[in-house]
């Protein structure tokens, strides 16, 4: 009977050490996370973002189709809309009668195709994760009810530009192996950006959030989003990632330089 006992108490033990909390596998969340946003071949979304610093709503509708075709028509407070057909991007703005076209070339220190992709792509920011950071297991945190394995990130090699983010943290719910929380830092481990992600929903069997909020790592709030009308994984024609710039319009080829401090800190983990 003892032995029994001391083999039930040992067993229990390795569970708990080998997955963690109610059984969970917490070396495959990480794998698990990016494979709920690599099952996204297709989405479109309607999402409002709150930017604090302009002081009002921004309204705009996005669709994505794999591996990067984009399109984000805002309609709110300006009419605007960018199109990314997976070589070029095009943003176009009828009350100004202007285009700005440019290809999708990474340049030291200039927004890098990568940011801008993520940018308008969001869920890319967690694909292939384990490929561009080492990981580690931190600890579990308990965020309201739900709990959490918290990984720490380092980057595997030298950030090319000051959009990558050199570490990182980031907060994976166990259950459902999606992000609820997390930090980019800098080579001293001082926090840059801090984002929270709630009230996710299930869509075609892809975990979404419905609620993002952003902000600095001294809290000053960047960009808040409610997000709705969410489809996944429908059909969507090409037709809809087409670049044409409206008649009679003014198109721009180049642009001035973009360096990093033009660019808000939220870019950051790319």
């Amino acid at each position: 009977m003892k032995m029994y006992m001391r083999s039930m108490v040992v067993g229990s033990l390795l569970a708990l050490l080998g997955y963690g909390c109610g059984g969970k596998n917490v070396e495959a969340l990480l794998p698990n996370m990016a494979s709920n946003f690599e099952s996204i071949q297709t989405y479109e979304l309607t999402p409002t973002l709150y930017i604090p610093q302009a002081g009002t709503d921004v309204q705009v509708k996005t669709a994505f189709k794999y591996p990067n075709k984009m399109r984000a028509d805002v309609t709110y407070p300006m009419a605007v809309t960018v199109v990314c057909d997976g070589k070029r991007i095009m943003g176009c703005v009828p009350e100004y009668n202007t285009c700005i076209q440019l290809d999708l070339m990474d340049q030291h220190d200039v927004l890098p195709t990568s940011a801008l992709l993520v940018l308008m792509i969001p869920h890319l920011n967690y694909v292939r994760i384990s490929d561009r950071y080492d990981t580690r297991i931190a600890g579990k945190e308990t965020m309201g009810s739900r709990k959490a394995v918290v990984f720490d990130l380092v980057r595997k090699t030298a950030p090319e530009s000051s959009f990558q983010a050199p570490k990182a943290k980031i907060w994976v719910e166990e259950d459902r192996a999606v992000p609820l929380r997390m930090e980019t830092m800098n080579e001293q481990g001082v926090c840059k950006t801090r984002s929270f992600f709630d009230n996710f929903v299930e869509v075609q069997g892809v975990w979404l959030p419905q609620e993002v909020r952003m902000e600095t790592g001294d809290g000053v709030p960047l960009v808040s989003l409610m997000i709705s009308d969410m489809s996944v994984n429908e059909a969507l024609s090409d037709e809809l990632f087409v670049i044409n710039a409206p008649e009679d319009c003014m198109v721009l080829d180049e642009i001035p330089v973009i360096s990093s401090s033009d660019i808000p800190d939220l870019l950051l983990l790319y």
